[in-house]
């Protein structure tokens, strides 16, 4: 990502111009709650009140020992921020490795480090959804994927209530990418019950075990969002894929295309996608590839 900059200072006693105050609300969105970010996501609205204020005191009070409430630009807490977004997972070194080889190991920490940068960039899409044309991709993907609405309305009852659902989805998101730079376990698999995934996981064991033709794939995003799908069944504690009919599933992002399992009863669409795996996983993979066919996905099985 390119660096982030602001005009003049935002927080207490600070310009806080409209643009800039976007800016620092979207860039503390994408802080994990462990490194400071805000418990319960800012809404971007280039309004800096007490939630934003409060939200860069947090942030400066876990990362740099003082809490002023403002950011200057240039200045240590807007540094730090962008030193946060460029770094990898600073956990990295301490996760456990067994029966893998030196590859593999390598492997499996570059595409953790993507998963949560993975995350991290959806994360920021999801902040500015609301802003955005009623025909824009991500708010099409994210209508798709969790039923939420945020295309312009005039019915308030019908935004506010998106909008609750949206900031439950973002601090779910912010749940799951701090899950990822906590120290995990993997082992390699040997294919759970005889399914042939490319990783699962056996709930409510945190362990996550990676069958040997993971590491054939190409693709790094793909692999990445396999393991943040296995991931997501530890910290959503959801053992299975709610809504959904077992086996396989077909990743499409395009509504017209779509050829996975009906939800049931389909009014619980959304209470069933923020427990299952997979619809984080076709969002970022949406997100991140663009609207195309992403192909066949075979559904993990987890016991």
């Amino acid at each position: 990502m390119g660096i982030p900059s602001i005009t003049a200072p935002v927080g207490v006693g600070g310009a806080n111009r409209l643009a800039d105050v976007k800016t620092i609300q979207g860039l503390l969105n994408l802080m994990p709650t462990v490194a400071g970010g805000p418990l319960v996501q800012l809404v971007i609205d280039g309004l800096c009140g007490p939630k934003t204020n409060g939200a860069i005191r947090g942030f400066q009070q876990k990362q740099l020992g003082f809490a002023d409430g403002r950011i200057d630009p240039g200045q240590q807490t807007l540094q730090k921020i962008i030193a946060l977004l460029n770094a990898p997972s600073a956990n990295s070194g301490i996760h456990t490795f067994t029966g893998f080889n030196g590859e593999q190991v390598d492997m499996l920490r570059q595409d953790l480090d993507r998963a949560v940068l993975l995350l991290q960039e959806t994360r920021g899409l999801l902040g500015v959804a609301p802003f955005m044309k009623a025909d824009n991709h991500v708010v099409k993907m994210l209508l798709f994927n969790f039923s939420i609405d945020v295309a312009p309305t005039d019915n308030p009852m019908a935004a506010g209530f998106n909008q609750v659902m949206l900031t439950q989805l973002q601090g779910r998101l912010a749940q799951l990418q701090a899950s990822l730079l906590l120290p995990l376990k993997f082992e390699m698999g040997t294919h759970a019950g005889g399914l042939e995934a490319d990783a699962y996981v056996i709930y409510p064991d945190e362990t996550i075990y990676v069958n040997p033709q993971y590491f054939d794939k190409a693709d790094g995003v793909e692999r990445s969002v396999v393991l943040m799908h296995e991931r997501a069944h530890i910290t959503l504690q959801s053992p299975d894929h709610p809504g959904m009919g077992g086996g396989l599933a077909v990743l499409v992002v395009e509504p017209q295309d779509d050829k996975r399992p009906y939800f049931n009863p389909k009014g619980d669409i959304f209470s069933n996608a923020i427990r299952n795996p997979y619809n984080y996983e076709w969002l970022v993979s949406s997100l991140k590839k663009g609207p195309q066919k992403m192909g066949l996905m075979r559904c993990t099985r987890c016991r």
